[in-house]
């Protein structure tokens, strides 16, 4: 068996697995503030994959400073958007994915003959090899190495011998309806993904249905949960936790020690964005505070006690979630007032601060889930989730990169990690498989 067999070369430019939609949205800017959320403190391992790189990690280290395991609190995350698989630790589940997962036929415990036969071979050769006389020579760490490959190698067979045996058992559904109301009658066998894991590059074989002028549609696809670019989400887990210790280039060193796999810097930084997808952000409250501030300079005198009232009445509707209104009225006002261009200048530039900002300026749902909103807590962390990662001589960050990173240290801070990405797999199942079909419902086979 060869030692190089499951390392798996990766290009930095994007392969065709990565050519799948990425939905036409473009990235967004760097915001404010990051929210941070509330969750247990993980433990060292990923999954069952174990935490790359045994370097001083600032972020780990603020979790151990600040002092035990912190406190989980229930409203983390969106009511009805949460985790799914309750505490424990199945990532992916609920009644999401029982719906995708019907389309395979139960079949009773025992696989079909020669299904992992190739997994066997694997299996034999690693077990021959160890009672031979080329391992007896061996010196403990030699057959450390040897293994670590072979043993990759040996699960990466036994994943595909089991993406196979999926194969074999998927009988088509009765009725496949897209999104748009067409119905997909045309059924083909064969068609297949490549999906890069943490063991390595396997093979995933599975029913199209087909339209004409549309998608295909692949019911394995929802049931695997499977991500739409090439990388597996366990290996974007990784990549993710990775980038936040450290630069690129360790990050890239990590993933390859640890599973022989072999990322480029482009493709580190589109992982780790991919990851980063739900965390929550939102605008530093000061800065509202601020815009107010200067928009009610355009209607009443500095020493005006009128001024006062006036931000504090727009303060207090913006925290209950009314920022649009808040908007539309500031402009409403320079306009009765008639204030020319000049005069009405900050009382525009806070208008369209509000709408502009007004995706991230939900304070109710701040508020309830207990995060903070203002500078005081925000700024203090500036320190181990923006400087230790950022301030790098000679780093050069894209905005959605950096923007990536910091929110997946906020998570990863707060001890949020575990409960992020539950919910993080619920919401991309929702939106690459879920979406594509009619009312959201994904068919079961008949």
């Amino acid at each position: 068996m060869g030692r190089a067999s499951s390392s798996a070369k990766i290009d930095d430019g994007r392969g065709a697995g990565d050519a799948a939609r990425d939905g036409g949205h473009a990235p967004t800017p760097l915001r404010e503030a990051q929210l941070p959320l509330r969750d247990e403190r993980r433990t060292a391992q990923l999954g069952r994959a174990q935490l790359l790189g045994a370097e001083q990690d600032e972020v780990r280290d603020a979790e151990d400073r600040r002092g035990g395991s912190g406190t989980r609190r229930d409203q983390a995350f969106p009511s009805g958007q949460g985790p799914a698989g309750g505490s424990g630790g199945q990532r992916a589940g609920g009644a999401d994915r029982e719906q995708a997962t019907g389309h395979l036929t139960a079949g009773d415990n025992h696989h079909e003959p020669e299904a992992f036969s190739a997994s066997d071979a694997l299996y034999a050769g690693v077990r021959g090899f160890l009672g031979g006389d080329e391992a007896a020579g061996l010196t403990h760490e030699e057959l450390e190495a040897r293994l670590n490959v072979d043993a990759r190698e040996l699960v990466r067979q036994l994943y595909q011998d089991h993406l196979d045996l999926r194969a074999t058992r998927e009988t088509r559904a009765a009725q496949v309806v897209d999104s748009d109301r067409v119905a997909h009658r045309a059924v083909e066998a064969g068609h297949q993904r490549p999906l890069m894991t943490i063991f390595g590059s396997v093979s995933v074989t599975r029913l199209a249905y087909r339209a004409k002028g549309q998608e295909n549609l692949h019911l394995a696809d929802a049931a695997l949960n499977l991500p739409e670019e090439i990388h597996s989400h366990g290996l974007r887990e990784l990549a993710a936790i990775e980038a936040t210790r450290g630069s690129y280039e360790e990050a890239q060193a990590a993933i390859e020690r640890g599973t022989g796999v072999k990322l480029g810097k482009r493709q580190l930084e589109e992982l780790a964005a991919a990851a980063a997808r739900h965390v929550p952000i939102v605008v530093d409250f000061i800065h509202v505070l601020q815009y107010l501030w200067a928009a009610a300079r355009c209607f009443f005198p500095e020493t005006d006690p009128a001024g006062e009232a006036f931000v504090a009445e727009k303060a207090l509707a913006v925290l209950e979630g009314k920022a649009g209104i808040v908007a539309g009225s500031i402009r409403r006002k320079a306009t009765m007032l008639g204030l020319d261009a000049k005069a009405r200048e900050k009382a525009d530039e806070c208008a369209r601060y509000l709408k502009n900002k007004k995706p991230y300026l939900d304070y109710p749902k701040a508020l309830a889930a207990g995060w903070p909103i203002a500078t005081g807590v925000i700024e203090g962390a500036v320190r181990h989730l923006v400087r230790d990662r950022m301030d790098v001589t000679g780093a050069r960050w894209s905005v959605a990169g950096a923007e990536a990173v910091l929110k997946l240290r906020a998570v990863r801070a707060n001890r949020d990690w575990d409960a992020y990405f539950r919910f993080h797999l619920t919401q991309e199942h929702r939106r690459v498989h879920q979406s594509c079909y009619v009312d959201g419902v994904i068919p079961k086979a008949a």
